[in-house]
């Protein structure tokens, strides 16, 4: 399911660079934004309690929540810049090739991670 939030996400940001002027598909662009977030924020948390050992929950559930603050907060400035200096259609290309990337990553570390368990 996270894998699926993340591919709306990489639809959704090349979609605000495709999509004409029309308040009804940047309805449905802002729809899918929610779609997508609600994934996000939900899963990588239960994702994170799969990941680790019950005692630790704890700290990986505030380590998750550092680590996305920091890159929220590094990624809204690169991406606050480029908007600004080039334009917001290379915005959301940028967010669409990282988004891309995260899915491929985590399908690939889904893959090793059920490989490894068959061992």
């Amino acid at each position: 399911m996270l894998i699926l939030g993340y591919a709306i996400a990489v639809a959704t940001f090349i979609g605000f660079v495709i999509a004409p002027a029309n308040l009804i598909l940047y309805g449905s662009l802002f729809a899918l934004c929610g779609i997508f977030i609600a994934a996000e924020d939900t899963l990588e948390s239960a994702l994170a309690a799969e990941m680790v050992e019950e005692e630790s929950r704890t700290i990986s559930f505030g380590a998750l929540a550092t680590m996305k603050g920091i890159g929220d907060l590094i990624s809204s400035v690169m991406i606050g810049f480029i908007w600004t200096f080039v334009g917001y259609s290379a915005g959301f290309l940028i967010a669409a090739v990282i988004a891309a990337a995260g899915t491929i990553l985590l399908i690939w570390t889904k893959r090793v991670s059920q490989t490894l368990g068959e061992r």
